[in-house]
């Protein structure tokens, strides 16, 4: 007997052209018990598919035997799990929580800027503004401000370069 179409679709399912329904045909094929001894080394293959898939099936007693092959032939004991209810404000808590920490960080927060302000900054700041003032009435006896007498100094000593690039100052 000729079984070059079994070849063929031997050769097509190793290079994994073949459709279902010619992986069924070979399947069949392979499931006889007359098989050319040429060909019998690949019906392990397919016999070993009908196998796995039949074996696939747990059953109804898979538990049963998988228990004694545990060694554990006794009922396990059940476990009863009761379901509790959260109210919203237990629900809630977290996010108080957290809120309060931020407002306590918030709060703790400004009272240091504000302590460091007052204690540090605005008394240098105090500090050198009368150092000014003194400065300012040691060396302003027409009594002009500050402000004016800055203003009046960096107006004479503003240089300013003209298109020649020559320095003049200017008045």
């Amino acid at each position: 007997m000729d079984y070059k179409y079994i070849e063929q679709l031997l050769d097509r399912y190793f290079d994994g052209l073949t459709s279902t329904a010619e992986e069924q045909i070979l399947k069949i094929f392979f499931s006889q018990q007359d098989i050319p001894a040429h060909l019998e080394a690949y019906a392990d293959i397919f016999r070993f598919a009908a196998e796995e898939r039949a074996a696939e099936k747990l059953g109804e007693d898979f538990d049963e035997r998988l228990m004694e092959r545990m060694g554990m032939r006794e009922e396990a004991p059940v476990l009863r799990v009761k379901a509790r209810r959260i109210s919203l404000s237990e629900r809630l808590q977290p996010l108080g929580r957290a809120v309060a920490a931020v407002a306590i960080v918030a709060l703790v927060g400004g009272s240091m800027h504000r302590a460091y302000v007052t204690n540090i900054i605005e008394p240098i700041e105090r500090a050198e503004y009368a150092d000014m003032q003194r400065n300012d009435s040691d060396a302003d006896p027409a009594g002009q401000g500050l402000p004016q007498r800055v203003i009046d100094e960096g107006q004479k000593m503003a240089i300013t370069v003209d298109s020649l690039g020559q320095t003049s100052q200017a008045e």
